[in-house]
């Protein structure tokens, strides 16, 4: 593998020839169509001047870049997470390789990327890679979801609507380098022939932020840090890659507890076709023998009251699984915060939590303007996802809304519009 000279390549590439953008405040979105290789091609070729500043930007995957590049640790770190990713999801792996063919950025270092958050933690604990367990605490997290299940009227002749609300935060050095791209994926050697849409970290896979797709589906998810890790598991993106194409919430849990996963993710589920609002968290199985995952399924039932709506909130902390972790102080503060404020009833009750900047060092509207302050963590959107029954029937007022500054206060909503029309 070349990545030492590709390493260099890079850095030339992005020291000092790439300007940065405006900040316009707004998230740009882009449709491709094809097979996984000319989809992913398509993305890098018109993402990569967001590409090479977000790579400029962040120093973090530079220097995990070069850790592989430069020590046999990283390599064999690198080589056990494409061997995985190719082994499972090699479909996946074809579309990094079209990013990487179109956007003139290495794979390798598309790769890292993608898979950070994994090597990170082994990049810790190197000097103990001598079997499938690593003990680490884990970097800041990101991401805050609120989730609510309110009923007006009978169950029979009423109106239900789902919500779920999500901050997406980020990396400072992704404010104003995202997309939100809808892709269709066809043709020869195409895994499934789907149509989806989905929030995109410049760089790397749909998605690892929030979805719909063709089939009703909608899905958020928040980065979890388990203490311990499964070495050469299959990293997140790529699972989160796997879940954009589920048929149903059965479907979509299936997709997301698959073994030999690396590390933890909360996933939060609802659809067009089911009165269902669930919570899925989600452990690498270490110590089974065929490295099954660990899960928990919580529903967010309608409550008997239909004056009282049901609500979850969760940041990056394990609520329902019972695995160790280290929470960050970022992820504990948000929950402790969200129990202060009384419990949603509506849509705008949501807003006001996910818009809440009153805890000054870590609060959850996140405003972080470089990764060397307490919380690094920049919250890029809020999207609020609305989805109403009426008499037990989808109705046509589901929408969803994003918000490209603080949702508590913002009336410029950067979109707003029906879900899942053809």
């Amino acid at each position: 593998m070349l990545i030492s000279l590709a390493y260099v390549c890079l850095i030339a590439s992005v020291s000092g020839q790439v300007s940065p953008p405006l900040s316009t405040g707004i998230l740009p979105s882009l449709f491709v169509h094809g097979d996984h290789f000319s989809v992913g091609q398509q993305i890098g070729y018109t993402t990569r001047s967001s590409i090479l500043y977000r790579l400029r930007r962040s120093e973090s995957v530079m220097q995990l870049v070069q850790w592989v590049s430069s020590t046999p640790e990283g390599q064999a770190a690198y080589d056990a997470m494409l061997t995985t990713a190719n082994n499972t999801f090699p479909e996946y792996v074809s579309e990094l390789e079209g990013m990487a063919y179109g956007s003139g950025v290495n794979f390798e270092t598309l790769f890292v990327l993608n898979v950070r958050n994994e090597l990170k933690t082994f990049k810790k604990a190197s000097q103990h890679l001598r079997g499938d367990t690593i003990k680490e605490k884990p970097e800041v997290e990101h991401c805050s979801d609120y989730l609510m299940n309110a009923l007006s009227g009978s169950t029979a002749d009423g109106v239900n609507e789902i919500v779920i609300g999500h901050n997406e935060d980020g990396g400072w050095e992704s404010r104003d380098e995202s997309w939100l791209i809808t892709a269709h994926m066809e043709g020869e050697g195409v895994r499934e022939n789907i149509r989806y849409t989905s929030f995109v970290y410049a760089g790397e896979l749909p998605t690892d932020a929030f979805f719909w797709n063709e089939h009703g589906v909608v899905g958020t998810m928040n980065g979890l840090y388990p203490v311990e890790c499964l070495y050469g598991g299959l990293g997140r993106n790529f699972i989160s890659r796997h879940l954009v194409g589920a048929v149903d919430i059965d479907d979509a849990i299936s997709r997301v507890t698959i073994p030999n996963q690396a590390t933890g993710h909360s996933f939060n589920f609802a659809s067009k076709h089911e009165q269902r609002l669930v919570n899925v968290e989600v452990a690498p199985g270490v110590h089974e023998k065929d490295k099954a995952s660990l899960y928990v399924v919580t529903r967010i039932e309608q409550s008997l009251d239909v004056e009282t709506a049901t609500s979850l909130f969760h940041a990056n902390s394990y609520l329902f699984l019972d695995v160790e972790q280290d929470p960050s102080d970022s992820s504990a503060h948000r929950i402790a915060r969200a129990a202060e404020l009384p419990p949603p009833q509506c849509v705008q009750d949501i807003l006001t939590v996910l818009g809440d900047t009153k805890d000054e060092e870590w609060p959850i509207y996140r405003t972080a303007t470089s990764e060397e302050e307490s919380d690094s963590g920049y919250t890029l959107t809020t999207a609020l996802f609305s989805i109403v029954f009426e008499n037990e029937k989808y109705s046509e007022k589901s929408s969803l809304t994003l918000y490209m500054s603080n949702p508590k206060t913002d009336q410029h909503v950067r979109l707003d519009k029906k879900l899942f029309v053809e």
